[in-house]
């Protein structure tokens, strides 16, 4: 079984981000999974040389993730989707669009309120897009008007579907989640998580530490 990962808003390759996906990388083999693929990109992402193209926004992020499932679909392979932030509304957008036979289970990390969205990126939109460059991004006035609220994607998957966030997750609180549970109550495809404890939005964390047993929460939590 193939693990493919939707990052979120930030870079993979910046070093904010790099250790969340290097532990992803390094442990879910234990899971089971033959091969973890973390390359997507979304257009907007400032790669490891420093360039960008365009600024991130729903549509074109659709667009490199069709492109990735199709390739996995022609390949008759089964896979997993493990999503991370942005990259939730990114891939239950493809989900709930798209027919795909070889997918096995989508899991959603952080999935963003679209309050959330509304706060980031149009009432705080100059804070947050000089903060997002530090982060491996461009964001402008292009990303809000191009989302869609993933609280009226996810009652539409028709895959199996796990949704999880960190119990000190400051963007996707629990309450969050069961607020989804209430939006999603007729959908025997997805399972709620507990909260996973001591875990904010990134594991690790771009600050601060977090312990080996929370870690393997953490990922139990994703994986189990």
């Amino acid at each position: 079984m193939k693990l493919i990962i939707f990052p979120g808003a930030g870079s993979p390759d910046n070093t904010a981000y790099s250790k969340v996906y290097d532990l992803l990388e390094s442990r879910a083999p234990e899971y089971g999974y033959t091969s973890v693929d973390s390359s997507l990109r979304w257009p907007g992402h400032i790669n490891d040389q420093g360039v960008a193209t365009g600024s991130l926004e729903l549509k074109s992020a659709v667009s490199v993730a069709e492109e990735k499932l199709m390739k996995l679909e022609r390949a008759r392979e089964d896979y997993t989707i493990l999503a991370r932030s942005f990259g939730c509304t990114v891939s239950t957008s493809c989900v709930t669009t798209m027919q795909l036979e070889k997918l096995s289970k989508l899991i959603l990390w952080g999935p963003p309120p679209y309050a959330l969205m509304w706060e980031m990126f149009v009432r705080d939109l100059d804070i947050n897009a000089k903060d997002a460059r530090e982060k491996g991004v461009i964001m402008d006035e292009a990303i809000f008007p191009s989302l869609t609220p993933l609280e009226s994607l996810l009652p539409q998957v028709p895959c199996e579907t796990v949704v999880a966030t960190g119990a000190e997750d400051p963007y996707v609180p629990p309450a969050f989640l069961e607020y989804l549970r209430s939006r999603t109550k007729n959908n025997n495809n997805i399972t709620f998580k507990a909260a996973a404890p001591g875990v904010g939005h990134e594991v690790p964390p771009r600050k601060g530490r977090v312990t080996d047993q929370e870690i393997q929460t953490y990922l139990d939590t994703l994986f189990k």
